[in-house]
């Protein structure tokens, strides 16, 4: 049995302490979830078969796309894993744990993919944008909303290279979900599973939580956006 340890940092102990945030951070804190994905490339294969079954999943390569966007809301942070598929599809991997105000928005600018030369078009590699959350990021009360970009006449026909969008919504109805699927789901949310990927994943996160240069990562990414947070405060966005 496994499940994410959703402990708050106790008042009386200091929230803006670095050593103390990595203490009670967990595997749905964006920097641990990328780092994890990012660092086991055969458990993130795996978790993107449980949750995109139609795509045939044999190898990956894996890297990780980290800005801060001081333009929007304070402090907004963008902290992609970016997965390259064999055949050279492209999917986008984050974990979302609190609504935004423009959180779809967001999340489907935040894709971009450049293709030098004249045909660029033709050449642009399917994107899928994965997103799993702790909320509905929707609103519709569905455990899995999946869009891919059809033509309004006809629906029938996809376009060859638009992004198909999938959310997970951890509080959703899951009936028409796996049991792999909903063990996830409750494994994210803080729930104790009994399932063999989520006790792999579970196992990566604790080494990732003991790894010493991982950790000095995150101190020194929590370092700058703070930094912009305070810049953010400063222009009075």
């Amino acid at each position: 049995m496994c499940a994410v340890q959703m402990t708050e940092i106790p008042k009386g102990e200091n929230s803006k302490d670095y050593f103390t945030r990595w203490k009670y951070t967990n595997f749905t804190d964006r920097f641990v979830f990328a780092r994890t994905l990012e660092r086991n490339p055969d458990t993130t294969r795996k978790l993107l078969m449980t949750f995109i079954p139609d795509l045939d999943i044999r190898s990956v390569r894996i890297g990780t796309e980290e800005h801060l966007e001081t333009s929007g809301p304070p402090g907004y942070i963008i902290l992609d894993v970016r997965v390259t598929l064999q055949d050279g599809k492209q999917i986008l991997v984050e974990m979302q744990v609190s609504r935004e105000k423009d959180f779809v928005y967001r999340s489907q600018n935040d894709i971009n993919v450049t293709v030098r030369g004249e045909d660029k078009y033709s050449q642009l590699p399917e994107v899928i944008q994965l997103s799993f959350c702790l909320f509905d990021p929707i609103g519709y009360g569905k455990a899995m909303y999946d869009f891919q970009p059809r033509d309004r006449e006809d629906p029938s026909i996809i376009e060859g290279n638009g992004v198909r969008t999938i959310y997970l919504n951890a509080k959703g109805n899951k009936d028409s979900l796996t049991e792999e699927q909903k063990a996830f789901l409750a494994y994210i949310s803080g729930n104790a599973v009994d399932d063999a990927l989520c006790s792999e994943i579970d196992a990566k996160v604790h080494e990732i939580k003991y790894n010493d240069v991982v950790r000095r990562d995150f101190m020194l990414f929590e370092d700058a956006l703070d930094e912009a947070r305070r810049h953010a405060f400063r222009e009075g966005v």
